[in-house]
């Protein structure tokens, strides 16, 4: 049985603010992982926001393949400029 988890519309900005930096190399993959929980980068997926993969490794670390800046989305730009202002 696969567990539902509820993410908050603030971590999903979190994560698409984190995922933004990290695609403009302020962020290293690291940093990214502790801004961004494995949840909150699906949730990025799911609701259309970004364009990723994601998988989850044993060790809780996850596993992140990305096309650079072209990830974010349309949708993700345009909540992007609402969050920058």
């Amino acid at each position: 049985m696969q567990r539902i988890q509820v993410i908050d519309q603030q971590a999903v900005d979190n994560a698409l603010l984190a995922f933004y930096r990290f695609t403009q190399e302020e962020l290293s993959l690291p940093e990214l992982e502790q801004a961004m929980s494995f949840e909150a980068g699906q949730a990025l997926v799911k609701r259309g926001l970004a364009d990723f993969t994601i998988t989850q490794m044993v060790s809780g670390r996850y596993r992140l393949r990305h096309l650079g800046r072209k990830s974010i989305t349309g949708a993700g730009q345009t909540r992007l400029e609402q969050l920058l202002g």
